[in-house]
């Protein structure tokens, strides 16, 4: 998938879960009813997804939810880059902030890099999804509980629901980071091959 398409479902996907929970919630209740569009494509492109997308992308909630594994897959990938180079791991000087550029240059001037940054990519799209599953279920968590104790004596059916989501989205995650781990690992594989020498040379000069 092209970049800017991953980019726009980034950024509507939360908009989607929030609606389909909101027409799920209102339907176990009886207390409202949504229609939903008939085509996905109408429903992705709906106006109301665009005016709950912009706020939600500006409170930044995704990365928040997803930062554990954000930084676990970061780490991963500073300390392959310090152990293929052979040179002695020092986090406060080698830190992710400082390698990163490295890396991302290595991989912008090589096209197998590129092809497995792609992946990257396409599982980052699951990556952030499963995040946005834990924010907004959380949040039904709260709204559905709300509307029980407001007399709605079914919300507790979608209370179980969204608190099984939540729980379960943290088993996504890991499963999600440990491909996103392999692609790393597989770029790193390259690295080490076809341009350790020149990943050496970088690293000296962080520390220089």
């Amino acid at each position: 998938m092209e970049v800017e398409k991953l980019k726009h479902f980034r950024f509507i996907i939360p908009a989607f879960i929030g609606i389909l929970s909101y027409w799920y919630l209102g339907k176990i209740t009886n207390q409202w009813e949504y229609i939903l569009p008939n085509k996905l494509q109408d429903f992705i492109y709906a106006p109301i997804c665009l005016i709950i997308a912009y706020p939600y992308s500006l409170l930044n909630l995704t990365f928040v939810s997803n930062q554990p594994w954000f930084d676990e897959v970061n780490e991963n990938l500073r300390k392959s880059m310090l152990d293929i180079s052979g040179i002695p791991d020092e986090p406060d000087i080698y830190t992710w902030t400082k390698l990163r550029g490295i890396f991302y240059d290595l991989v912008d001037n090589d096209e197998s890099l590129k092809t497995k940054a792609k992946l990257a990519y396409s599982n980052g799209l699951r990556w952030t999804t499963c995040a946005d599953l834990r924010v907004i279920s959380f949040l039904f968590i709260v709204i559905s509980t709300i509307v029980y104790i407001l007399g709605a004596q079914d919300a507790w059916i979608a209370t179980t629901t969204f608190s099984a989501i939540w729980f379960l989205s943290f088993f996504a995650s890991d499963m999600v980071t440990k491909k996103h781990k392999n692609i790393g690992i597989q770029q790193i594989e390259i690295i080490n091959q076809k341009y350790k020498n020149k990943l050496i040379e970088k690293l000296e000069a962080v520390k220089n």
